[in-house]
């Protein structure tokens, strides 16, 4: 039997295409990069977007997707 995948959380209010996306390490954030030039970071699975910075600056993220 092969592995599947199960969708935990969405995020639904990012208006432009994502072309970018990355995990933070710990896997509790989510960062996209879209076509209107927004950097985006939400909580990881609630989909929650996160505006503090001093938060963000503080997020290690696994990589970037390029």
């Amino acid at each position: 039997q092969q592995n599947k995948l199960a969708r935990v959380g969405y995020v639904t209010h990012i208006d432009d295409a994502v072309l970018q996306i990355d995990w933070a390490t710990n896997s509790e954030y989510i960062r996209a990069s879209t076509a209107g030039y927004h950097a985006l970071v939400f909580h990881a699975p609630i989909g929650e977007e996160v505006k503090n910075h001093e938060e963000i600056e503080k997020i290690v993220w696994d990589s970037w997707t390029r």
